[in-house]
């Protein structure tokens, strides 16, 4: 109740508060040890008095310059009633924190890395378009609109290359003649067969303007939280499921991957660069 008063929802399907970060990195949420106004924290079994069966979880509502928190608190370990108590930088090391906020900067030279060498990759006389690449320990998938001086809308025209990465990521890139846009994160929970699936399906969303805009996506199709794609989750699988033929166990293969996906897009934090660039008509 309290996530959603902040405006920051989580998912139904946690388990008991001890399950909750195990649970949150599978669905990925970004999880570590370094609390944030409003994370949830997650108390082992027994751990600062909680149940020694079930765990528990709180929600951080502050963070002192010295680095103590103050949380919010309820469950049937402690009557049933709302608390707050403080725990120093000390101990709020020891407990497990998730969030599924976006707007938390986030510093990793691997994304940056991803990120660069995709920015390096596009030809320089690509006027706008969209870039979306994902990069598996394997593999690269990958798709791209893009405007090629004034020709019209391309597919992809940059040469094969691969990065080394030890887990898979996304990386949209978006061009316009001035900047180049790269939103990057790393993806979850997705067998390797599911990415060739979400490279093609997000590019179903994208559309590149031909004007000085740049490309820009559709509004209103991705969901806004994780219910909300829990529900689209199922309501599409009512939906297959009363279908029949040997087409319904890939749909609901491919309905699974969605869901992942849509997961890690809606919770992970992402690794947004903006770089500017020098644009000419070739002569």
């Amino acid at each position: 109740m309290r996530r959603h008063q902040l405006g920051l929802p989580a998912g139904s399907h946690m388990g008991n508060g001890a399950d909750w970060a195990d649970t949150a990195r599978r669905l990925g949420y970004w999880v570590d040890s370094t609390p944030r106004v409003g994370d949830v924290i997650c108390f082992q079994r027994g751990q600062y008095g909680s149940d020694p069966f079930y765990g528990h979880v709180g929600i951080v509502e502050s963070v002192a310059s010295d680095g103590s928190i103050t949380t919010s608190e309820c469950g049937a370990a402690y009557n049933g009633q709302p608390f707050s108590r403080t725990f120093t930088a000390e101990q709020a090391k020891q407990l497990q924190s998730s969030t599924t906020r976006k707007d938390i900067p986030l510093k990793d030279e691997k994304l940056e890395a991803v990120a660069k060498e995709v920015f390096l990759s596009i030809p320089p006389d690509v006027r706008t378009g969209v870039f979306i690449d994902v990069f598996t320990p394997c593999d690269w998938h990958h798709a791209a609109q893009c405007m090629v001086d004034y020709a019209g809308i391309l597919d992809d025209p940059r040469e094969p290359f691969n990065l080394v990465c030890d887990m898979p990521v996304i990386c949209t890139t978006a061009v316009t003649e001035k900047t180049v846009v790269s939103d990057v994160r790393p993806l979850v929970g997705l067998p390797d067969d599911a990415y060739d699936d979400i490279v093609a399906g997000e590019m179903d969303y994208v559309v590149v303007r031909s004007a000085t805009d740049g490309p820009v996506y559709v509004e209103g199709i991705r969901p806004d939280d994780v219910e909300q794609a829990y529900d689209e989750y199922l309501d599409e699988m009512i939906d297959i499921m009363a279908g029949s033929g040997r087409d319904v166990l890939q749909d609901a293969l491919e309905a699974a991957y969605w869901l992942a996906y849509r997961l890690s897009e809606l919770t992970q934090r992402h690794l947004v660069l903006e770089r500017s660039r020098t644009w000419k008509l070739a002569e």
